[in-house]
């Protein structure tokens, strides 16, 4: 019985990744039953089950280094509060939850936590991390309820990075292209939110103002207009 319960459990364990995910710059295992698919110059990874797809996203791009493309500016940019404005015109400001520099198969990344950064009510873990001539952000946002689901899975494929830099592949390839510019996620906002402590207090919502309405300039970007249309083609 014991023998049983072994060889359904190591199934089980092995059937939790299915392929390995690669490019021209990063590898990791993709758990079972995702895929990722190559918009613009994003990647967008998701559940092929679809009343699963609202529950779990990975986002993750690559771009030539530039001047503010550090460990060093990742870590000044996530610890600060994120502004996001609602479809009613509100403004939600995130809670940073952790912000740490971690190893991942001996390479560090900036590894922080944030709540209602991107999405109202899903946690966002960002990745980001330099190699060579490249800058590589990598971001999953899980909705509140299902975060103790996914947590421990998304850990394991974190885990299993590999970052890299391939020879002789330019950045304007096809099959992986590279972004020229600043990710939008780190470059400063005109009006960001005060930097504080992790663990602080909850979110904030402040009325939007005549001045909100002319100089917010919305967090997220590129990467934030993925999330929200991928997130509400699915639920349409």
């Amino acid at each position: 019985m014991r023998v049983l319960a072994f060889i359904l459990f190591s199934t089980i364990f092995s059937q939790s990744f299915a392929k390995r995910f690669e490019n021209n710059y990063i590898a990791f295992d993709l758990p079972v039953g995702w895929e990722c698919t190559l918009e613009g110059t994003e990647y967008i990874c998701q559940s092929t089950i679809e009343e699963r797809k609202k529950e779990a996203i990975i986002i993750f791009a690559a771009k030539m280094r530039g001047e503010v493309d550090s460990l060093r500016h990742y870590q000044t940019y996530l610890k600060k509060r994120k502004k996001m404005r609602l479809a009613s015109g509100d403004v939600i400001v995130s809670e940073p939850k952790s912000l740490k520099v971690n190893k991942i198969n001996n390479h560090s990344w900036v590894d922080a936590l944030h709540l209602s950064s991107e999405i109202p009510d899903y946690y966002t873990r960002y990745l980001a991390t330099v190699k060579e001539d490249l800058g590589i952000a990598f971001t999953i946002s899980i909705a509140r309820p299902f975060y103790s689901t996914y947590s421990n899975l998304f850990n394991k494929m974190i885990s299993s990075i590999r970052v890299y830099r391939k020879r002789g592949v330019k950045a304007s390839s096809r099959k992986t292209p590279i972004k020229k510019k600043s990710f939008d996620i780190f470059t400063p906002d005109e009006e960001e939110a005060p930097s504080i402590a992790v663990d602080s207090g909850p979110k904030k919502v402040v009325k939007k103002s005549n001045k909100d309405n002319d100089d917010l300039i919305l967090y997220g970007g590129i990467f934030l207009l993925l999330v929200m249309f991928v997130f509400f083609r699915r639920r349409s």
